[in-house]
């Protein structure tokens, strides 16, 4: 059975299969990037590396001020981390069990934990759009959709 990792994020419960997490790391300082998309953050430098950093706030659309000092580190995608305000638990899970099972949009279902409900994030499909996001600002400027 697979493990999932779960974050808060804005009161909003995020899993994340731990097949698709590298690491989890604390950040000490991170550059702001110009003419970005808003849900890139900015840049960090980990372990030799320059990383992008995306907001799980931003891509649900929550404009909430809060501190995140969590970030999770993608194996298929090793240049991105995603920022979270917390893991909340890692849980085993059947993904078998996913309930409402989307087809649009960056989450694979809904799965449920301690009678709250988890959004599943799809790896793929997340860096798909981060990327085509960022293609998009590239070719369109900022504010492109």
């Amino acid at each position: 059975m697979a493990k999932l990792v779960i974050v808060r994020t804005c009161d909003k419960l995020i899993g994340i299969s731990s097949k698709d997490v590298k690491e989890i790391v604390e950040l000490v300082k991170i550059h702001p990037a110009p003419f970005v998309i808003p849900s890139i953050r900015g840049t960090a430098f980990w372990r030799g590396a320059v990383l992008t950093i995306v907001s799980l706030k931003s891509i649900l659309n929550e404009n909430v001020n809060e501190d995140s000092h969590i970030y999770i580190r993608l194996l298929p995608c090793t240049n991105l981390l995603i920022e979270a305000n917390k893991i909340e638990d890692i849980i085993e899970y059947n993904e078998l069990k996913l309930d409402e099972k989307g087809t649009k949009g960056v989450f694979k279902g809904i799965y449920f934990y301690n009678e709250r409900s988890v959004s599943v994030l799809d790896i793929e499909k997340f860096s798909l759009a981060i990327e085509e996001d960022v293609i998009g600002t590239l070719r369109y400027g900022v504010n492109w959709r």
